[in-house]
């Protein structure tokens, strides 16, 4: 798909003005965490070991790097901010109780792009890997806490498979080539523990569960960005 992209911008790409460009921007960037539950919750002597999973809402903001050879091909960098938030629940004893991680992460997203030139609105594919540093993760009970075991969570640095399509429109200013960019973006991991066991470090004695202390290294992330790129050489 990427390379028949990139032959059809060959074939029907207008005279540019310049061979290669360099572009510098900012955007926000309105993104979604997911974990989805483990099938298999047996484990310790327990044969349903309390792993739900988790979706919510991850704002931020970035700023990216952007080389291109004739608004063909190119090679994006981007370094994003947000908070990595995503909620769960458990029922006990017919109650539903709703809990919340949150981890402010370090997104840096490594893509290699393909488009179509144009002097109005500019098509274009991507992909590549998203590295992900994460802060000091938080589980944020309810109050009053109804959860009868202790939670707590850890994560570290990681890594996602990356990919997306773009629009961007570029103003009608002579002289200078300022750009707004619009994306639909995604990452996944294309291997995830299907088992709650390798999802969580437990504390279970005498089959009875104490304390979990959650992997957060997120199974997907999605984003939508609306920015301004301005480019130049």
């Amino acid at each position: 798909m990427l390379w028949m992209l990139v032959g059809t911008a060959l074939a029907t790409a207008p005279p540019t003005e310049r061979e290669v460009a360099l572009g510098v921007g900012a955007f926000f960037n309105g993104g979604g965490t997911f974990m989805t539950q483990p099938q298999d919750r047996t484990g310790f002597g327990l044969v349903d070991l309390p792993f739900s999973g988790f979706a919510g809402f991850s704002p931020g903001g970035g700023v990216s790097v952007d080389f291109r050879w004739r608004d063909i091909v190119g090679v994006e960098v981007d370094l994003i901010r947000s908070i990595d938030t995503a909620q769960s629940e458990y029922g006990i004893n017919g109650v539903d109780y709703r809990f919340k991680a949150v981890v402010p992460s370090w997104h840096i997203p490594m893509m290699l792009k393909a488009g179509i030139p144009s002097k109005g609105v500019s098509p274009n594919l991507f992909f590549g890997v998203n590295v992900v540093v994460p802060g000091e993760p938080e589980i944020q009970l309810p109050t009053p806490n109804g959860i009868p075991w202790q939670m707590t969570a850890q994560t570290k640095t990681y890594s996602r498979m990356f990919f997306g399509l773009g629009f961007e429109g570029r103003l009608p200013i002579d002289g200078v080539d300022i750009r707004i960019p619009f994306t639909l973006r995604g990452s996944m991991a294309t291997s995830y523990p299907n088992s709650a066991i390798e999802r969580a470090e437990y504390d279970i004695r005498n089959n009875v569960l104490f304390g979990m202390e959650y992997d957060l290294r997120w199974q997907y992330h999605a984003a939508v960005t609306l920015g301004v790129s301005y480019y130049f050489l």
